[in-house]
């Protein structure tokens, strides 16, 4: 197989993708060899790659070792990241009862997330959450609404009940974050006839909603039993239909923007002389479609102008 896993470095380091989300690079990937594969068939099916297989049976295994190799990638840069980007000892001021353990909470992700991450929406989440992370973009974000003392602030800082200080908040969301896609894994609902279904899906659904939440709490609670429920809360605010008219967690609005920002989000951007930042030029765009999408209008103005004042 070292022709295999000599052509999938070769695809997955094309220069193409690089700074892109690697969820997103699977993605490209997939879709590069089902419109090539009748040029890639002769080399796929070959002696050594997939001898035997149809073409299709072969861009098939391919991609399966595609999605693994991807998928490992995510885990292991989702781990380095929760020991490095992420300070525990918000938990223990949450709750006096949870320890603060870096150790042992990483641990309890990593546990779980070996047994969820092959669900493609959880590994799009993780991978958008390692962007943001990785960027450093709840530091830079929170630290400068403390400062800006605008609407963001007002929210995070005022109408959240924590009343954290900005040092303590961006630790206490960035857990809340890391806590958001194991609702993207799929359950089946018989009592409404829902089978597949995530919490996304439901984010207009209230009632099938928290059936949802009691059913993957119900799995998961075992696996994470070091978070308090204050993170848990903010978490699963983060798929509220604003448009309901609910009074919503702000922290929960934060990151229901933030992953979106992850998602689309690219390392190291080069940006042209005059053009918009990034951060900029995406808040930008999502303030136009802010109702649409479900978010919170004034609190992406205020990221937007944020935005343009730290240049990102």
């Amino acid at each position: 197989m070292k022709m295999v896993n000599s052509f999938i470095q070769k695809l997955i380091h094309n220069p193409n993708f690089q700074g892109q989300p690697l969820s997103q690079v699977e993605t490209h990937i997939a879709n590069f060899v089902s419109q090539n594969l009748q040029n890639l068939a002769g080399m796929l099916t070959s002696s050594q790659f997939f001898p035997g297989k149809s073409s299709e049976q072969a861009k098939e295994e391919l991609l399966v070792r595609v999605r693994a190799y991807i998928s490992d990638n995510i885990k292991n840069k989702f781990s380095a990241l929760l020991r490095s980007h992420i300070q525990y000892d918000i938990i223990s001021t949450v709750d006096r009862n949870h320890s603060a353990n870096k150790e042992e909470i990483t641990k309890e992700f990593e546990s779980l997330l070996e047994k969820i991450i092959l669900h493609r929406d959880v590994r799009m989440k993780v991978d958008s959450l390692n962007m943001l992370l990785e960027a450093g973009s709840f530091d830079k974000y929170i630290m400068a609404a403390y400062e800006d003392k605008g609407y963001l602030f007002n929210e995070l800082f005022r109408v959240e009940s924590h009343h954290y200080k900005p040092e303590e908040l961006k630790e206490y969301l960035k857990i809340s974050a890391a806590l958001v896609p194991i609702y993207f894994v799929a359950l089946n609902l018989p009592e409404f006839g829902l089978n597949n279904i995530n919490a996304y899906s439901l984010r207009e659904r209230n009632n099938q909603l928290m059936i949802y939440f009691e059913k993957m709490d119900a799995i998961v609670k075992n696996i994470i039993t070091r978070i308090p429920k204050d993170f848990w809360g903010t978490a699963k605010a983060s798929f509220a239909d604003l448009s309901s008219g609910a009074d919503v967690d702000p922290g929960g609005k934060f990151l229901a923007i933030m992953y979106l920002r992850g998602r689309d989000m690219r390392l190291n951007q080069k940006v042209e002389k005059g053009a918009e930042t990034p951060d900029k030029s995406w808040f930008s765009v999502q303030i136009r479609n802010a109702q649409y999408l479900g978010l919170d209008k004034k609190m992406l103005e205020n990221l937007n102008r944020i935005a343009f004042d730290l240049g990102l």
